[in-house]
């Protein structure tokens, strides 16, 4: 979306609010439909202190203890690639991590600039409090259980490593995210044969209990086309055996407020396959700490074979990880050369294998702890 469009409809604008100048809308009404939450920030943006420096960035700070957000300046450091910041100044002591918002799925529209809302991801088992500006700010029935602060940020165009100044049209997109996601997904038996639009994916489920070995069940389930997991990025090791498969953490049931920190066996699908990249062999994150339900899909839309899913993950978790073991320190031909040993063979070979000796339930392992 550009600074010229309504960032209500994404129709051309033809107004401007007149007091922050920071907002654009193509009508009167599209403007009266905004003014609940442009008016929280609408008088800080024409009071905003001078940028600090030329590597500060304006920010938006949910606190978790107060109930009105906060515009901040952001100090951002350039690296090689990216811009770093010192999160601990606005997160805390925490596990940090990131959500990259580049479509208004309410409104139906993508995004030009990319929203970033910064969170703890530990924030579940570590004491943090519901974040109460969130609370606020939302109102209603609430889709998810944020906790600790979260800090807003903007992407610089569509280079979500690079930052750029968060405006009101972003907080707009930012609170339509924040109060949508989480949200149950529609899924529908898996012998709902008669749905059209659908295909067969599998729902990934944590059942064992939080003190017990982590236990997932793989189950069929049918997910209509338009759901939002066939937007997500495909999992770099299911594209590089040609099988490209992806995922999302989905929502069925209320989360639990105390949860160990756990690795889904699906997460072992993301790891870093770039070897140029300085995090080459590292899981990615994609999928982060206590995801106790993930959907994943075929991206060509075709039905996922469930025992297939389940030997892809263990095939990633228990015969690659050992080959990537410290593969961030070696040398460009030697990371080619561990991608050159994992085969379509290899896995079809550890597959056939693997559906004579799968646990007779169902059921595959996940991991504790794992920070590759």
């Amino acid at each position: 979306m550009s600074p010229t469009t309504c960032c209500v409809c994404n129709a051309s604008s033809t107004e401007i609010c007149a007091q922050c100048r920071d907002a654009h809308y193509c009508s009167k009404t599209c403007q009266k439909k905004d003014w609940k939450t442009h008016k929280v920030l609408c008088k800080d943006f024409k009071i905003l202190p001078e940028r600090p420096s030329s590597a500060h960035r304006l920010g938006i700070l949910l606190p978790m203890d107060e109930g009105s957000p906060k515009l901040v300046w952001i100090e951002c450091r350039e690296s090689t690639g990216f811009h770093d910041f010192d999160k601990k100044n606005f997160l805390g002591n925490c596990i940090p991590r990131r959500v990259v918002v580049s479509r208004n799925e309410r409104r139906g529209f993508d995004l030009e600039n990319g929203v970033i809302v910064h969170y703890n991801d530990n924030f579940l088992v570590d004491g943090s409090i519901p974040n109460q500006c969130y609370h606020k700010l939302v109102g209603g029935e609430l889709a998810y259980d944020w906790r600790g602060p979260l800090l807003l940020m903007r992407s610089l165009g569509n280079d979500e490593e690079f930052y750029s100044d968060m405006t009101l049209s972003d907080f707009r997109h930012a609170i339509d995210f924040l109060s949508t996601y989480g949200k149950e997904e529609k899924l529908y038996p898996a012998g709902d044969n008669y749905r059209m639009d659908t295909c067969l994916g599998i729902q990934v489920t944590r059942v064992s209990e939080p003190s017990d070995t982590p236990l997932y069940r793989f189950e069929a389930t049918r997910v209509p086309f338009d759901n939002l997991v066939f937007r997500e990025p495909i999992a770099p090791i299911s594209a590089f055996l040609k099988f490209p498969l992806q995922a999302r953490v989905i929502f069925t049931k209320a989360i639990s407020p105390v949860r160990p920190l756990i690795q889904s066996p699906v997460a072992f699908l993301y790891r870093d396959f770039d070897p140029e990249s300085q995090t080459f062999g590292s899981l990615d994150g994609t999928l982060s700490f206590c995801e106790d339900n993930i959907l994943v899909v075929r991206k060509d839309g075709e039905d996922l074979d469930p025992v297939r899913l389940a030997a892809l993950c263990t095939f990633a978790k228990n015969e690659l990880s050992p080959r990537f073991a410290r593969s961030a320190f070696r040398s460009p031909m030697e990371r080619l050369l561990i991608l050159m040993s994992i085969t379509e063979e290899d896995f079809e070979k550890f597959f056939d294998n693997y559906r004579k000796t799968a646990n007779p339930n169902g059921l595959v392992p996940g991991a504790y702890g794992i920070i590759e």
